[in-house]
């Protein structure tokens, strides 16, 4: 669903847990938790996100940021109401690269989960997200922001092959 993005002057981007008690305390409501949606050309990315529900039920995000317009010309969030289980994941195989203590709360998932560079791209974007999180629970932190580069690297590089077949299945078809 699409919410709208309403943020108060008090709130701050990335803080959206934060900011819906900051509202919850000048206007009531309740916090509303699940995931924000954000589709690239090869995976979805699932972030889990806290929007405000108002006393008359509508749902607003509180929280500054950039978000897709709808059709009044608003900013919008799109939101999926849904438990949020603390870890970040790759979803589309056996394999869980989370850490449940420090990991943000993120799901990576690949729209084809047969085409192979696409699938280790998202396994190697939820080991970056995972390493960025520890890098920012740690004051000597070197070695994890050189971890999370090389996770990147490797997601850049299979998504790299992932478009070259794209783009000859299009000149081809």
């Amino acid at each position: 669903m699409k919410v709208p993005i309403i943020p108060e002057t008090y709130c701050c981007p990335l803080m959206c847990r934060d900011n819906v008690v900051a509202k919850i305390a000048h206007d009531g409501g309740e916090a509303v938790f699940g995931w924000q949606l954000s589709r690239e050309l090869f995976y979805s990315e699932y972030q889990a996100h806290c929007v405000w529900r108002a006393p008359s039920g509508a749902l607003i995000d509180v929280t500054p940021q950039v978000g897709e317009i709808d059709e009044n010309g608003y900013a919008a969030t799109t939101f999926v109401i849904g438990e949020v289980n603390g870890y970040c994941e790759f979803i589309g195989g056996e394999e869980d690269w989370g850490d449940l203590d420090k990991a943000p709360n993120s799901r990576f998932v690949p729209h084809n989960p047969k085409n192979r560079d696409v699938v280790l791209a998202c396994r190697y974007l939820a080991r970056s997200t995972n390493a960025e999180m520890r890098a920012r629970g740690r004051k000597s932190h070197e070695r994890t922001w050189q971890d999370m580069k090389k996770w990147n690297d490797k997601a850049a590089r299979h998504l790299s092959r992932a478009a070259e077949v794209q783009i000859d299945v299009w000149m081809n078809a």
